[in-house]
């Protein structure tokens, strides 16, 4: 709250107003958070979908950012595949990060919907949450 938009937090709005940013999901891993909330986002050296178009800027490629989407589950299975699990007391979880995005940055491939890039600087996005959920293994 008030961290943005010199005090202004219609960003964090849920109720359609104009300047309401769009809810996103990115997974990430305990160290990542850490390295998040004291430094920002970084692009990421995996940009598979780079040169695709996109779809909501036609005539522009997608280019290189960070990767997020509107999807929770997507978030998810790509933490349960790809990221290190965090274990306390005999428990594991993974670690998953609620973000608001600008939603006149989004930049989506047009080979896959489900994903989101987006520049990694305050006027594209912006932690909201960290997320925790167990894995029943």
């Amino acid at each position: 709250m008030n961290k943005y938009d010199e005090g202004n937090n219609d960003w964090l709005s849920k109720d359609g107003n104009k300047n309401e940013w769009a809810v996103a999901y990115a997974n990430a891993s305990q160290r990542t958070i850490n390295h998040i909330l004291i430094s920002g986002f970084r692009i990421g050296k995996y940009q598979v979908y780079a040169n695709y178009d996109d779809i909501y800027h036609p005539g522009h490629k997608v280019g290189r950012g960070v990767y997020c989407s509107p999807n929770a589950e997507i978030m998810e299975t790509y933490a349960n595949f790809n990221r290190e699990k965090m274990e306390i007391n005999g428990k594991k979880y993974i670690l998953g990060l609620m973000l608001r995005v600008n939603p006149k940055k989004i930049r989506c491939p047009s080979e896959n919907k489900q994903y989101w890039v987006l520049n990694p600087d305050a006027d594209e996005i912006r932690p909201y949450r960290i997320l925790i959920k167990e894995i029943i293994e």
